[in-house]
Parts: structure tokens; C-alpha cells; sequence
């Protein structure tokens, strides 16, 4: 694993162990027979409402739902919350969104056409104004963020760097570094409990054999409510 990135989130590569393909996830054999899947749920966007304060964001966690539902019902009203190709138009909105893409952006990731982008853009700022304004305000600021631990993270610095990309970066260095320090003291706690930890996936652990892990790993931050899922297959999903 590369240490050295400014969020400090953990990068592999000689190989990329964390871009593995799901499709040839399973020559993967864990040891014992069996992997336990450690997941943490939506750290990014719960990391991003957090961060945020959005009271429509965080209303949405706090009543078990999450942004995802929010953003399909706000732009596709009256759609069948379970309806998969709608609720992955909205996750795919909202992680473009959360990351400050333009219109054109939005178009190219959800192959919708950018007059339609628009009016979901403008929707979704509506919907979320908080969370917009917050945004607009990291557009002017310093060469650095500081992320919930209080870790200063550097923003790219030099003429091949162009505004864009670094407010870009201003924005998604507080949940990316935020959500990184969370991972990373969920896998001191399961070394501590003395776990074979294979593989980090940015918010996930491969976990081998058949593990307990602990309710507590949901609150590492205290005011950040981080739930996950452990399933146990013989397979890496």
C-alpha cells in the first residue's frame, strides 16, 4: 500500500489488489474456506452529510433511509423506490454531485441528455441547500483542508493544476481523508482482536475465515453513525 497520498487513504498497487474485477474475484481462495466481506454502508455520503450539515441529508440517515431515496424521489418523483435503474440513476447523480460535477459531467456519467442534467441539478441544489452552499464556499479557501480528526491535508499545487480540479479537491478531500481515517482505525481494532486481515478495499475489509466483529465498529467516530455488513461465503463478492 501506498501512505503518502494527501487524504492518506490507503492506495495498492505492484498489483492493484483493490481493482480487482468482481468477475474474477473468486480465484481468490481464502485459507480457511471461508472470507467474512467486512462493508462499511454509504461512509462517503453519510461522511459528506456530516461534513455538510445538510438537515435534509442527515434527516434522511437519521430515519434509517438514506441520500439515495432523498434524490430519486426529488428528481424522479413517484418512482418505485426498489426500482434498481432508478435507484442507480440517483447513487450515480449523487456521487457525481458530491465530487462538484458540472452539468456536461453529469450528462456523461448518467447518459442523460445536459438540458435534462440541468433541471436535475438545479432539483437536486434545491433539495440539498445546505450541502450546495457548503460547496460554493470551498471554492476560495486554503492551499490545504482539514478533515474531522483535524489531519491537514496539502491541495494539488502547480500550473498544470487548473481551478477547477483543485475546489474539485476541496471538496472531496474532507470525505475522502475523513472516511480513510475511519477504515484505518477499524482495522487497528480488528488487528488488536487479532483478525487476518487479507485486503483493505477503500471501505471495505476481506477479512479471513469466519469473524465476530464487534457493534462498536459502527461508532469509531461518535457522531458519525458508520453501519455495516460482514457476510461469510467462501467467495469475495
Amino acid at each position: 500500500y501506498r501512505m503518502d497520498l494527501s487524504t492518506a487513504r490507503l492506495s495498492s498497487y505492484e498489483d492493484n489488489q483493490q481493482n480487482i474485477p468482481e468477475r474474477i474475484r473468486e480465484v481468490f481462495a481464502p485459507d480457511t474456506g471461508l472470507w467474512t466481506d467486512f462493508d462499511l454502508n454509504q461512509i462517503e455520503l453519510r461522511m459528506f452529510a456530516y461534513i455538510t450539515e445538510d438537515p435534509a441529508m442527515l434527516e434522511a440517515y437519521g430515519v434509517g433511509s438514506d441520500i439515495h431515496a432523498t434524490t430519486q424521489e426529488a428528481l424522479w418523483p413517484g418512482t418505485d423506490p426498489k426500482d434498481k435503474q432508478m435507484r442507480r440513476r440517483a447513487k450515480v447523480f449523487n456521487f457525481a454531485k458530491i465530487f462538484y460535477a458540472i452539468v456536461k459531467t453529469l450528462a456523461q456519467y448518467t447518459r442523460l441528455p445536459e438540458a435534462v442534467c440541468a433541471a436535475h441539478d438545479a432539483t437536486w441544489r434545491a433539495t440539498y441547500p445546505v450541502a450546495h452552499q457548503w460547496m460554493k464556499d470551498q471554492e476560495e479557501g486554503e492551499d490545504w483542508i482539514e478533515n474531522l480528526y483535524g489531519r491537514r491535508c496539502r491541495l494539488p499545487e502547480g500550473p498544470q493544476y487548473t481551478w477547477k480540479h483543485i475546489v474539485n479537491c476541496r471538496v472531496c478531500y474532507p470525505i475522502q481523508s475523513g472516511a480513510a481515517e475511519i477504515i484505518k482505525r477499524i482495522m487497528l481494532v480488528c488487528e488488536k482482536l487479532g483478525m487476518d486481515q487479507a485486503l483493505q478495499v477503500h471501505d471495505s475489509i476481506l477479512i479471513e475465515g469466519r469473524v465476530e466483529l464487534p457493534p462498536e465498529l459502527a461508532h469509531i467516530h461518535p457522531e458519525i453513525h458508520t453501519p455495516f455488513s460482514a457476510p461469510v461465503s467462501p467467495y469475495w463478492s
